[in-house]
């Protein structure tokens, strides 16, 4: 319940600190919010930080944070109970689904569709880059 709890947020507490879209609900007009093809350094950037947090590389992507997700995060040690929980619910990641990038407000997104080992549910991991190149927001959601 507690680890729950924590998830809940973590994840309310990043959002509610960085500018983010979630595709499946979005509507803004073209102007606000744009999506073509992925742009491949976006696509490399969300594939490294996604392996640094599988990895447990928690303390090079804590220095990759810019300053409002290192407050909604308050520390490293919330990041890595985050990934333990991720880990304990969620097992591995067993598969990616599909992989896309957006650009929004001047921050761009990289969201990954994937699948876990315990899990029958696609999950939706998302990393926000702002325009210094560091991490605004990074969330692991259900996919809807």
């Amino acid at each position: 319940m507690k680890a729950r709890i924590l998830l809940a947020i973590f994840v309310l507490g990043v959002l509610g600190a960085c500018a983010t879209t979630n595709p499946s609900t979005e509507t803004a007009p073209a102007s606000q919010s744009t999506v073509r093809e992925p742009d491949p350094a976006v696509v490399k950037r969300g594939r490294e930080w996604t392996r640094q947090f599988y990895d447990r590389e928690l303390d090079s992507l804590w220095s990759q944070m810019n300053e409002q997700m290192t407050k909604a995060l308050r520390s490293v040690d919330e990041l890595a109970k985050f990934r333990q929980h991720i880990g304990d619910q969620l097992g591995d990641e067993a598969e990616v689904l599909s992989e896309q990038t957006m650009e929004t407000g001047g921050v761009k997104i990289y969201l990954r569709k994937v699948t876990f080992s315990r899990s029958s549910t696609p999950a939706l991991i998302q990393w926000a880059i702002d325009s210094d190149g560091k991490i605004t927001g990074f969330f692991i959601q259900p996919a809807q």
